[in-house]
């Protein structure tokens, strides 16, 4: 007991003690805050000044989804039917975009694109990002690196589908360029990927177009065989129950190969479209003001 009321006198003794030493010391402790503001203000004005464009747009294939009897809605649904749903898309060129964005190719196509800047001069986007590296291979994998983890930003309206592309980068002018110029690379191989996704379908279409065909003239000969064997089918339940269950077959065989043959149609028109498979709603422009660094957040925080 004695202990723990030394222990408090002790701890009485030195609140007084404390206090007076803040008393004599507040003004060099609240200085502390101000000065690390002021540092982290003049370093901010070491740091480059960058501008942000943007683009938006929406996928195609996610407008004409929501037509109804759409040309790619009526191929998904007989690809379902014929136990073709690899041929078709799993999932809608929205969800793609991501991994669009960060595929080499697509990147590549970026990095080799000649790009004009405020100065009026053109340069490749691998020349503007100066990236080092001893190789020009190691020099194009650091620019893939920059541009996915620092310059291009994506986001997707989860509701609405739109997508957003934000460049930001030193130079007002090229931000607006490589947003487009990526928008472009990505439109093209985009377009590549659905021609060949179109020819896989036509060929998957062709295919059991023979195969139906080849069942259908077989089930017509098996009728038109039954019938010679049987001319007085009607007088007999059996035959007639044998009859109508091969009409039944050769007209199934019938629609599948009229299905078959309007998709075969369809598939053709997809394969030769040569439309957008993006839809741009705005294009990036450069920016009037720059978009960082925000000093007067810097130096608050």
């Amino acid at each position: 007991m004695a202990v723990q009321d030394r222990e408090v006198r002790q701890a009485s003794e030195a609140m007084p003690s404390f206090a007076a030493l803040f008393r004599r010391r507040w003004k060099y402790l609240a200085t502390i805050p101000l000065m690390a503001g002021i540092i982290a203000l003049a370093a901010s004005f070491l740091l480059p000044v960058v501008y942000t464009s943007e683009t938006t747009f929406i996928s195609s294939d996610l407008l004409e989804s929501t037509e109804p009897g759409g040309l790619q809605q009526r191929l998904q649904g007989m690809a379902s039917r014929l136990g073709a749903g690899g041929l078709m898309p799993s999932s809608s060129l929205t969800e793609m975009l991501p991994s669009l964005l960060k595929s080499r190719e697509v990147l590549d196509r970026v990095l080799d694109s000649r790009i004009k800047t405020s100065d009026g001069s053109e340069k490749t986007t691998l020349d503007f990002l100066n990236v080092e590296g001893e190789t020009i291979e190691e020099r194009r994998l650091a620019a893939r690196r920059s541009l996915v983890e620092n310059v291009l930003l994506l986001h997707i309206e989860e509701t609405s589908g739109v997508a957003t592309l934000r460049a930001t980068v030193p130079d007002a002018v090229v931000a607006a360029e490589l947003a487009n110029t990526c928008i472009a690379s990505i439109q093209e191989k985009s377009q590549q990927l659905y021609s060949s996704r179109a020819s896989d379908q036509l060929r998957f279409i062709r295919s059991r177009l023979e195969d139906v065909g080849e069942s259908l003239k077989q089930a017509e000969e098996a009728l038109v065989s039954f019938r010679e064997r049987n001319r007085m089918a009607n007088q007999s339940p059996l035959l007639r129950m044998e009859e109508g269950r091969l009409i039944r077959k050769v007209q199934l065989e019938e629609q599948l190969y009229i299905t078959l043959q309007t998709q075969a149609e369809l598939a053709k028109i997809e394969e030769a479209k040569n439309t957008s498979v993006l839809s741009i709603i705005d294009k990036a422009v450069p920016s009037p003001r720059p978009s960082g660094p925000r000093r007067g957040v810097i130096a608050v925080s």
